[in-house]
């Protein structure tokens, strides 16, 4: 993973984190808790639905979802037997009480779509989804690899199905350490999830996800430009005559990218049998910020 990409990562969280109210915490009045399952409805269309064996809920913020403490919306609570039921304007969700992790016997949700009724069940396929994004496009040619694999998309919030299971078990959670934060660790048995049922109302489904996981960021114009990048262990002399290449020739160009060679990346291999590790089990230097001098002998000229 290259630098470039990290700092990426990074600045779109910290924008991310800091534009948008943080309150991870809800507001008490939409909480419902049930033996090892807690319930938080969020709006009229999503509901948090959590299971811990040790009763230990979550109230931190996480890499996706930062703001929990929204207007409680109205919903009713209702015990029938053994069962539970809360019934919001939008969806009715069930849960059988005392019961073990979330499975399809145990919990389930309806709701209307087009004025017909739909089911939702635990484990059930979002088989009508829109997609989302990919982790990379290393080593793609359009839309597959050059030995045909296609990109493996991840599914999006929107489907055609009419609703969305975002799955928030294993996320990062923000926390006041020096990396700001952890490690989530959740056994195969728990669960931290946010049912959306928005039927074909997208819109009503894209603001049901900003306003609980932050509003995004507009993409600046010259990300829309000409991009030139080539993983090659380029110096400063070779970056000034491609730009002057550029400029020769009349092409234009809006983000120049130096890729990674630009600074050093073995600090972590000086002991090759027990190589150095950060936090998140990455060889440490492969990333960093420490200049390569023999490539680039003066940043501060370089980047002028």
């Amino acid at each position: 993973m290259s630098l470039r990409f990290l700092t990426a990562i990074f600045l779109v969280v910290l924008i991310q984190f800091n534009a948008f109210s943080q309150q991870p915490k809800a507001n008490t009045n939409a909480v419902i808790t049930s033996g090892n399952a807690r319930f938080t409805v969020l709006s009229p269309e999503v509901i948090r639905m959590e299971w811990d064996s040790d009763k230990t809920f979550e109230d931190r913020a996480s890499f996706t979802i930062i703001n929990r403490n929204t207007e409680v919306p109205k919903f009713k609570v209702k015990n029938k037997g053994k069962w539970l039921v809360i019934q919001t304007e939008a969806l009715r969700l069930r849960y059988k009480k005392d019961s073990s992790a979330f499975s399809e016997s145990n919990l389930e949700i309806s709701f209307k779509m087009n004025n017909k009724p739909v089911v939702w069940r635990s484990g059930m396929k979002n088989s009508d989804n829109l997609l989302g994004t990919t982790r990379t496009l290393d080593a793609y040619n359009g839309d597959k690899t050059w030995d045909g694999t296609a990109i493996p998309l991840e599914d999006g919030i929107l489907s055609k199905d009419g609703w969305f299971l975002l799955n928030d078990t294993s996320t990062f959670l923000f926390d006041d350490s020096e990396w700001k934060w952890v490690s989530k660790t959740k056994n195969a048995n728990e669960h931290d999830w946010y049912f959306f049922a928005y039927g074909y109302d997208y819109k009503k489904a894209l603001k049901n996800y900003t306003t609980i996981a932050g509003k995004i960021p507009m993409p600046p114009r010259y990300a829309f430009g000409y991009w030139w990048s080539r993983y090659w262990a380029y110096s400063d002399r070779e970056f000034k005559d491609l730009v002057a290449d550029f400029r020769r020739y009349d092409i234009p160009i809006d983000v120049l990218i130096i890729d990674m060679d630009w600074h050093l990346t073995h600090g972590g291999l000086k002991d090759i049998k027990n190589p150095q590790r950060d936090p998140f089990d990455e060889l440490l230097g492969w990333t960093g910020y420490t200049w390569n001098k023999a490539l680039f002998p003066e940043p501060e000229k370089f980047m002028e």
